[in-house]
């Protein structure tokens, strides 16, 4: 009787443990759709998924699966609660997508991830030289050469070529799934520079367990001040081209860069050299424009598993259930649906109704016009989008899961970080990096009647969120930019 009692206290103790460790245990199912019309092989995916608080102390006991099967998987925390659980996290994993379809994995907590072999760095003091394990990417520090590719802009007839600043080189995210190299530097004709100092160039490399090809970040910088506060204002930027292996500006133009003002473009490089400008451009009914890319695919959780977190306070999914105030919910959903689906707008008497891709469709052969809406309905002046449409776009494409909310927040934020922020330090203690936010006729143009920035109209949430999603870094830039701008004003 007693060795009976004995093991039964024991076998207590044994499943009071077990449950100790699986109690808060989660199954987060997750959702990869494919819109391209061409597989994909192991196609790397970042997403960022929310924990309520207290649910998540750390990622040791975390995992993908696909199926049945543990898939290897990178993790990043982002955010933490007031009692230090995790508040959002970046998954980074790959997975083979079919043509036009949707696949689905499972982030489950609790359970002892796979080992696995990725990418390693070899940073020397001249070089830094990254093992994915499928290639091996040489940087040599003291240029800015990738797969024998050179940044160059031209302007009056001229040609530079970007010159990294060795100190600036850095391994700013290392993993074994996905590894992010930057740098900074100015662009040179022989020991002439182009403009000033204020004028550059900043790059992001990103790299892949087990892919050859790379992915680029390439940006223009001209962060020179406007000359308030009694100053004199930097230089503007006139460009006739921007190169990368491929040119990167529509021939035949020139390109006008006021002070303040960024322009990044997304490549991809294959070891042989080639490479392919990836942008996201959409027709009228909100359709992808030929020779354009959709915003690259990420991992989806319900719309219930965001609300039950409040990792973004509060969100309420569509209502479904209401009685009879249901046809006013209904309402509520089809008017959000009518800013980015044209089959849901609803035209007044006399008038034609069209969604945001209609506003944007004016501006789409513009290289820097295009993520500005318009005043006043058709035609009007830019409006700079300080109402932070890539917040309401990303916010509804957590409620809804509809994807044309996503490829709307991706157009708008990457236009507003690049052109909508002011990308400066230039100006004493006021008007640095806030947002241009008054209207104006075009950004190609010399003074791009640029209001002074203020707190008030400087929302940055949309940044933040679109960063913690996509965990695209230049959404992270922003909103450090935009919170440093605050607190010097």
């Amino acid at each position: 009787m007693e060795a009976m009692k004995k093991q039964f206290i024991i076998s207590l103790f044994v499943y009071c443990f077990w449950l100790s460790l699986n109690i808060f245990a989660l199954d987060i199912p997750l959702t990869i759709q494919n819109r391209e019309t061409l597989a994909k092989i192991a196609e790397p995916i970042t997403s960022g998924i929310p924990f309520a608080e207290g649910t998540l102390l750390d990622t040791s006991r975390l995992c993908i699966l696909q199926g049945t099967t543990q898939i290897p998987a990178q993790f990043r925390i982002t955010a933490k609660w007031p009692d230090g659980s995790i508040r959002w996290l970046l998954v980074d994993f790959q997975i083979d997508l079919a043509a036009s379809s949707s696949s689905s994995v499972t982030l489950k907590t609790e359970t002892t991830p796979i080992s696995f072999t990725g990418i390693t760095i070899d940073n020397q003091s001249s070089q830094i030289i990254i093992h994915t394990g499928t290639s091996d990417w040489i940087l040599t520090k003291n240029q800015f050469t990738i797969g024998n590719n050179n940044f160059r802009v031209t302007s009056s007839g001229i040609t530079y070529t970007a010159i990294p600043q060795t100190e600036t080189w850095e391994i700013e995210e290392s993993g074994a799934m996905k590894t992010i190299i930057k740098v900074e530097g100015h662009f040179y004709n022989g020991s002439e520079l182009f403009k000033n100092n204020l004028v550059g160039f900043k790059a992001r490399l990103f790299f892949y367990r087990n892919k050859s090809n790379i992915r680029a970040q390439l940006t223009f910088k001209n962060n020179n001040s406007f000359g308030w506060n009694y100053q004199t204002p930097g230089p503007i930027a006139t460009l006739s081209g921007v190169q990368f292996g491929t040119s990167l500006l529509l021939s035949g133009g020139s390109y006008i860069f006021g002070q303040g003002v960024e322009k990044t473009w997304d490549i991809e490089i294959t070891t042989s050299g080639g490479t392919t400008l990836r942008e996201s451009r959409f027709n009228e009914d909100g359709s992808l424009r030929v020779g354009y890319y959709y915003p690259r695919p990420i991992a989806l959780a319900s719309p219930s598993y965001y609300a039950s977190t409040n990792a973004w306070g509060k969100i309420i999914p569509p209502i479904t259930s209401a009685g009879n105030m249901q046809g006013d919910f209904d309402l509520f959903e089809k008017i959000q649906r009518a800013k980015v689906i044209q089959q849901d707008v609803q035209d007044p008497p006399g008038k034609k109704g069209i969604s945001i891709w209609g506003h944007l469709y004016q501006d789409i052969t513009k290289w820097n016009d295009y993520g500005d809406l318009k005043w006043g309905g058709g035609y009007g002046p830019l409006s700079g989008n300080h109402y932070d449409w890539p917040y309401s776009m990303m916010l509804h494409y957590l409620r809804t899961g509809r994807s044309e909310f996503l490829d709307a927040a991706h157009v708008f934020a990457r236009h507003e970080i690049d052109f909508d922020l002011y990308h400066t330090n230039e100006n004493g203690t006021a008007y640095n990096y806030q947002k241009q936010w008054e209207s104006r006729p075009s950004h190609d143009s010399a003074g791009n009647d640029f209001g002074p920035g203020r707190p008030s109209h400087s929302w940055c949430q949309g940044y933040t969120l679109y960063w913690l999603i996509t965990g695209d870094p230049r959404g992270y830039d922003a909103f450090t930019e935009m919170i440093e701008g605050i607190r010097q004003y």
